[in-house]
């Protein structure tokens, strides 16, 4: 295909740039990121190395006898994956904090964020539920946030997903609060690169958090 590309080809050239400048590279690695409506076209022969909307490849081999990385990855569009939150996994957040304002004697608080602009191609977009002991003035302990935020930095970047329940706590650090976590759906802070396959585990994922955020402000008891 004329308009395909040829990553090892491009590292091969790469290598002889390097060479014709005499500059003694003992390594070197192409990072290639492709937005999922134009990998198809761009990169067919990796296609069977994804699953659909997202993931990585990544290959170590040697370009005569110097070691080479190539890493591809397949990103979906910030725009669709704020928009997916929206359609499927907002709902959730709404049905739920109807029940907590019925069956939770504290406070709830929803909060969605702005649509994201037609045009937007990075920035951040979310939800939560917070909900407050009642007759309580302090935060620590007794305010505990379930939120779904997508974020994504510049339109270079990789959007990513995070998703947990989390008590507020203070950091003693002028009013700043962060997060004690009761549960996460994906390990570390910087959640999962949001593929669409990754999406749908935060969809299938939100009701178990919805349960372990029922369970700490007690409206529940573990089985």
């Amino acid at each position: 295909m004329e308009d395909s590309l040829n990553p090892e080809g491009i590292l091969s050239e790469i290598l002889d740039v390097l060479e014709k400048h005499a500059i003694p590279a003992t390594a070197f690695s192409l990072d290639i990121a492709v937005l999922s409506r134009d990998f198809d076209v761009l990169l067919p022969e990796y296609q069977k190395h994804f699953k659909p909307g997202g993931g990585m490849f990544r290959k170590s081999f040697q370009i005569r006898d110097t070691p080479a990385v190539l890493q591809i990855k397949r990103r979906t569009p910030y725009l669709e994956s704020a928009r997916w939150l929206e359609q499927h996994v907002l709902p959730f957040f709404q049905k739920a904090a109807a029940e907590l304002e019925r069956e939770f004697d504290g406070s709830t608080r929803l909060w969605v964020g702005d649509p994201p602009s037609p045009t937007a191609d990075h920035g951040s977009y979310g939800m939560s539920i917070e909900c407050r002991r009642p007759g309580t003035a302090e935060i620590e302990g007794d305010a505990i946030l379930f939120y779904v935020e997508l974020k994504q930095r510049d339109a270079a970047s990789q959007p990513k997903v995070h998703a947990e329940v989390a008590w507020l706590v203070d950091e003693e650090s002028g009013g700043e609060f962060g997060f004690a976590p009761v549960r996460r759906l994906f390990p570390g802070d910087d959640g999962f690169e949001a593929a669409p396959y990754i999406l749908e585990m935060v969809e299938q994922g939100v009701p178990g958090l919805y349960r372990e955020l029922r369970l700490a402000l007690k409206i529940d008891q573990r089985e």
